[in-house]
């Protein structure tokens, strides 16, 4: 078993409890390490071997942009449904920071880190 990490993935969506948050949006970032048997990709040195991270990449947007979520926790758990259901791995983490958050106090970021296996999580995702 091997370890995929992508680092500081940065998009933009319109998550958050508050109206200002939904209406004009925000900076998220994503952390993600991915777990599976990279035996045949370091075997053949071929990318139908491996997990792609170019369609991670796509995948993690379309999450993060095609829906408005309230809680962090919620977005950062669908896109791990969503990394079982289309992607072939067996373990997964997700940090997700939100930037600029409308709170008063001075700090960088909020974060949720979440972390799954393959067929503990629901694998519908919307």
């Amino acid at each position: 078993m091997g370890k995929l990490i992508l680092n500081n993935m940065k998009f933009y969506g319109y998550h958050g409890v508050g109206a200002f948050e939904k209406d004009n949006g925000g900076q998220f970032e994503v952390d993600l390490e991915m777990y599976f048997d990279m035996r045949p990709a370091m075997e053949s040195d071929n990318i139908k071997d491996t997990v792609d991270y170019t369609r991670v990449h796509k995948l993690i947007r379309k999450v993060i942009e095609n829906r408005k979520y309230n809680l962090l926790e919620a977005l950062a758990g669908n896109i791990l449904k969503a990394l079982f259901k289309e992607i072939n791995i067996e373990k997964a983490r997700v940090s997700l920071r939100k930037k600029y958050v409308p709170v008063e106090g001075v700090f960088d970021s909020v974060e949720v880190d979440v972390e799954g296996k393959k067929g503990e999580l629901d694998i519908g995702w919307d």
